[in-house]
């Protein structure tokens, strides 16, 4: 199988996809911005290719960062298969059963389905996302990511190791739920290292370019997507015909533009879930720069913030 990569990875990524590849319970805990999705992608490509035991993948992310990981994927692996699930409970059943190497599903569906709709000996491989989301070991998320069927397990996660004793847990009863997870937090901790790889920009600066620039495509959600539907279904309406209506067109993009950004109506934005995964990635020393084109974007996520 032709990888077909579309530009070389720097040596540091190299070594993320060797370590992955290499690692069947694993963590990737790079800062913000150094390609963990690129070194996943291609580590999965790589093992998929190379060991007959692995041939199905299910990625688990975030919502809004769906849509931005099968861009990606598409991007680092061209050659495979990859397929989103999506639908009802009963279309979803049928998505875990197609022979596809890699599925990418949110936490919301497998919280939903892990119990009970997942089969079992489904998967060789199950990737987190933003693996943080299950710290909380007793959460319904948490217990159905641990219930994947899986050989392998790799997660990934920006967010500084500053966790209690029950989160780190909590990642280690993923990475392998065939150990006792009884011991303190300091044997813990050594624990987890041992199945970590972290890299910070400093550590990598000097393969890095001068400003790092990383396009992230997102899925509105369900409130937002309906409420600009409802909008553009309108367009004939509102563009009045007769006269020059390209003001119109305009205001109607412009309306369209800024509920992209939230819908007040019922405060949804996908672009809010995501700033507040990258805050939390960045750490709570981190300062963040945010622009928007609207100021009513601005003054809101102010509420936001608070």
């Amino acid at each position: 199988m032709d990888l077909g990569l579309p530009k070389p990875l720097h040596e540091y990524q190299w070594e993320g996809v060797g370590f992955l590849y290499r690692t069947p319970a694993a963590l990737l805990a790079d800062e913000m911005g150094l390609g963990k999705t690129a070194q996943a992608a291609v580590a999965l490509a790589l093992l998929l290719r190379d060991n007959p035991n692995v041939t199905r993948a299910l990625i688990v992310a975030p919502s809004p960062l769906i849509t931005n990981w099968m861009a990606e994927l598409n991007r680092w692996t061209p050659s495979l298969t990859v397929r989103r699930v999506q639908g009802n409970a009963d279309a979803r059943r049928f998505f875990y059963l197609l022979p596809v190497p890699i599925l990418v599903a949110s936490y919301e569906h497998i919280r939903n389905d892990g119990l009970d709709r997942i089969p079992l000996n489904c998967f060789d491989i199950v990737v987190l996302d933003e693996a943080q989301r299950i710290k909380n070991e007793t959460s319904k998320t948490a217990l159905a990511c641990r219930l994947l069927p899986r050989k392998r397990a790799w997660a990934l996660s920006a967010t500084p190791l500053e966790n209690t004793v029950d989160d780190i847990r909590s990642i280690l009863r993923f990475l392998e739920p065939n150990k006792q997870w009884d011991e303190s937090e300091a044997t813990l901790n050594r624990r987890l290292t041992a199945m970590m790889l972290r890299r910070r920009k400093r550590d990598v600066r000097q393969e890095l370019p001068p400003v790092l620039i990383e396009d992230v495509k997102l899925a509105l959600e369900a409130d937002q997507r309906k409420r600009y539907d409802e909008i553009w279904a309108t367009r004939r309406r509102d563009v009045r015909s007769g006269h020059d209506g390209r003001m119109d067109m305009l205001a109607l993009i412009t309306r369209l533009k800024l509920i992209c950004n939230v819908d007040r109506s019922t405060d949804s934005s996908s672009k809010w879930l995501a700033l507040q995964m990258i805050c939390e990635a960045a750490g709570g020393s981190a300062r963040i720069i945010v622009f928007s084109q609207f100021v009513t974007t601005l003054k809101w996520l102010g509420t936001k913030i608070g």
